[in-house]
């Protein structure tokens, strides 16, 4: 998997073909397979927040926060799957 996630080092040139796959990557799998950067935390969404605590905190479906943020090195997921759990993740960030 994580010859699947790839830097682009010139990103800033990248091709529209480029883009187009960086879209849909996975930020969770993506930290889990250690892509990561040094010093910074992503915070994403869209990727069911769920789903890292079941597959990587091996939190319970019946869980009742398994759909609460998720927290792991390098990336914080905040879809709650509202539509489902009726939930929202917020979260502060303070510098």
């Amino acid at each position: 998997y994580k010859m699947f996630f790839n830097r682009h080092p010139k990103w800033r040139k990248a091709s529209k073909y480029d883009w187009k796959n960086a879209r849909w990557i996975n930020g969770i799998e993506a930290a889990a397979s250690g892509i990561t950067l040094r010093g910074k935390t992503i915070v994403c969404g869209h990727i069911r927040a769920s789903y890292g605590n079941g597959k990587f905190l091996g939190k319970a479906k019946e869980d009742p926060d398994i759909d609460s943020v998720y927290y792991n090195k390098g990336i914080i997921g905040l879809d709650a799957t509202t539509v489902v759990s009726r939930k929202v993740n917020c979260i502060v960030i303070e510098d």
